[in-house]
């Protein structure tokens, strides 16, 4: 399941919670913003050594272009814009 369909049924991952934790926030916070299309969390559940991050609205990085230049955060970048291609990340468009 997806951290948007877990979102959607309300449900807190242990994912939002390490996200919400290192930005200082409320794991509802998070859940919330991932809820309403303004925050994601970029991860491959095949890469089990990442410790997750959010992008979005509320949250230290806000735009995948200031992601470091780290094998880990190109494949964030790359996520995120794919994720704001098929309209998943819908709130911050403004960014790409």
């Amino acid at each position: 399941m997806t951290q948007l369909e877990l979102a959607r049924k309300g449900v807190t991952s242990s994912q939002m919670e390490l996200v919400a934790q290192y930005e200082g926030l409320e794991a509802e916070f998070v859940r919330h913003g991932i809820e309403q299309g303004t925050i994601i969390i970029p991860a491959n559940i095949n890469h089990t050594n990442l410790t997750p991050r959010g992008i979005g609205q509320g949250l230290k990085t806000t735009d995948p272009r200031h992601c470091d230049s780290s094998e880990y955060n190109k494949q964030c970048k790359s996520f995120a814009y794919s994720a704001l291609k098929k309209g998943i990340f819908t709130k911050i468009k403004e960014f790409v």
